[in-house]
C-alpha cells in the first residue's frame, strides 16, 4: 500500500522543479556573462598590446628614416 503522504510529497517536488530550473537558467546565464565579459577584458588587454606594439614598431621605422 502507498504512504498517504506519497502525493503531497510528490506534488511539492513537481512545483519545485520550475523554480529550481528558473534558477539553474539564472545561474547559467551569469556563468554565460562572466565568460563574455573575460573574454572581453582578454580582447580589450591584447588590442592594447597590439596597439602599443604597432606604436613602437612605427616609431622605431620613424627614427629609422
Amino acid at each position: 500500500m502507498q504512504d498517504p503522504c506519497y502525493g503531497f510529497v510528490a506534488q511539492a517536488v513537481e512545483r519545485r522543479k520550475p523554480e529550481q530550473e528558473g534558477k539553474n537558467k539564472v545561474e547559467k546565464a551569469h556563468q554565460r556573462m562572466e565568460n563574455v565579459e573575460r573574454s572581453l577584458k582578454e580582447f580589450e588587454a591584447a588590442g592594447k598590446e597590439f596597439y602599443r606594439r604597432e606604436r613602437e614598431r612605427f616609431q622605431a621605422r620613424a627614427i629609422g628614416h
